[in-house]
């Protein structure tokens, strides 16, 4: 895969976006530094925002001015499990609160290596609790929407709740997730150039997030690398989709056909030589406005309708 497969629409937008960003075991809080300096986003109009602490963990809850529906969106955020913040999200999240009328849940989750899973996951697990009993969310109408890493944490925390019983998010969302660890370990994938993330940062991250263990190896546990889950049977609607350009578009079709197979319902959507994040750095390009639009579209079936 070369700089060709890029969509023309979207080189404007990534002239100056390296093809291969580098983060090494010992550059990760230098990487880490960067990439939360250069992604905050301004809070949209139209929403409050509260400040809400769990112990040590850290929540911002967005609620719409006017109309609130009662509906709830747990929304976490990227970084290759090893960076990222809540504040990158403030625009895209204000604007699905407004947009949809639902308060929109973030949360600070723990970062690898220094915690490597389950930590993240239990943080995520913690907010999703903290949602079930918010006075002002109707715990039937709750969906889960990650993005990259955050998309990985997204599906595990599915898992994690279909295993355990008891009230189950209407759907989960899934912004191209890095679900598979094995796509890390795969050497031949490192030459592929891909914008903002390729397969040396995969495996760095995979690497720090399954510490002790490594990407690839046997016995990585459950919820930790979704796409490993092979019994997918009983799982929420899912919206799912990326980019073509993107290092994890393989695994999302993947992930995506093992879903419909087992018998979930899914809404998927595939934008040509897309990269990782288009949407995030073109907002206004055609592609972008109609990803999140469809997006849009099905979360407010299942929060007005959970049962579809």
């Amino acid at each position: 895969m070369t700089a060709d497969n890029l969509n023309p629409e979207l080189r404007d937008a990534f002239r100056m976006v390296p093809v291969f960003p580098y983060y090494g075991p010992r550059t990760i809080p230098l990487g880490r530094m960067m990439y939360n300096k250069a992604t905050p986003t301004k809070t949209g109009p139209g929403v409050t925002v509260e400040e809400v602490m769990l112990g040590d963990l850290s929540l911002r809850v967005f609620r719409p001015i006017e109309g609130a529906s009662g509906a709830g969106i747990l929304w976490i955020h990227g970084g290759g499990f090893i960076a990222g913040a809540t504040e990158q999200v403030n625009d895209v999240v204000s604007g699905f609160a407004r947009r949809l009328k639902a308060a929109v849940v973030t949360v600070q989750y723990r970062w690898a290596p220094e915690h490597p899973f389950p930590a993240a996951l239990d943080d995520v697990h913690a907010a999703w609790r903290w949602m079930l009993d918010a006075p002002d969310i109707d715990s039937a109408r709750i969906a889960i929407l990650g993005q990259s890493a955050g998309g990985g944490l997204a599906a595990g925390l599915v898992q994690r709740l279909h295993d355990e019983g008891g009230q189950q998010p209407v759907a989960q969302v899934l912004h191209y997730p890095m679900l598979d660890d094995r796509t890390a370990a795969d050497l031949g994938r490192d030459a592929e150039r891909y914008r903002i993330w390729n397969n040396r940062c995969n495996r760095v991250a995979w690497n720090a997030y399954l510490h002790p263990l490594g990407a690839g190896a046997d016995g990585v546990p459950p919820y930790a690398a979704p796409a490993r889950r092979q019994d997918l049977s009983g799982l929420p609607p899912t919206w799912i989709g990326g980019g073509t350009y993107d290092l994890f578009a393989d695994e999302t079709r993947d992930y995506a056909t093992r879903l419909e197979r087992a018998g979930v319902s899914v809404d998927s959507l595939y934008l040509e030589g897309a990269p990782h994040v288009f949407e995030v750095m073109a907002p206004d390009w055609s592609g972008s406005v109609q990803f999140l639009n469809s997006t849009a579209r099905f979360l407010r079936r299942y929060l007005q309708n959970p049962s579809g």
